[in-house]
């Protein structure tokens, strides 16, 4: 969703009311920041009981 947003952004600017460019570049601005604040979901979210490698989610400290 974010990308998506980022991508349309040029559009919005050109096509958009004048005057409003600071509200679409918040938007994506918002948008970036939700994505990197919210965990991922879907199919492939990253969980501790993977075969996969690379598939664990982030954490800050590794129990030994």
């Amino acid at each position: 969703m974010a990308t998506f947003l980022l991508f349309m952004l040029p559009f919005a600017i050109y096509y958009g009311e004048e005057g409003k460019e600071k509200l679409y570049c918040g938007v994506v601005a918002g948008g970036l920041a939700l994505s990197i604040v919210i965990p991922p979901f879907g199919w492939m979210r990253p969980h501790p009981y993977t075969d996969m490698p690379g598939n664990e989610p982030l954490t800050f400290r590794k129990n030994n």
